[in-house]
């Protein structure tokens, strides 16, 4: 990443400052994804998940993709997009 980031600025490709803007709000944003996926597996741990009596399985089996936010991330900054483009 170091290097993609210092290639595009060595090429003119992108703007310092507003790289850094978006990777701190990449940054940003994933300990916040983060922080909620760790709430969110406490919670439904906690909870113990799975319907019937004796579930070896405990809060796993309650598990669905959505509890994972998957099916709520709104949008990702831009940064990964234009670094995929490169």
């Amino acid at each position: 990443m170091n290097a993609l980031f210092q290639g595009g600025l060595d090429s003119g490709a992108i703007d310092k400052a507003k790289a850094i803007r978006e990777i701190n709000s990449l940054i940003k944003w994933q300990t916040a994804r983060k922080k909620w996926h760790q709430d969110k597996t406490r919670q439904k741990m906690a909870s113990g998940g799975g319907d019937e009596h004796g579930d070896m399985m405990g809060g796993m089996a309650g598990f669905k993709t959505s509890d994972f936010g998957l099916n709520e991330v709104s949008h990702l900054p831009s940064l990964i997009f234009s670094v995929i483009t490169y």
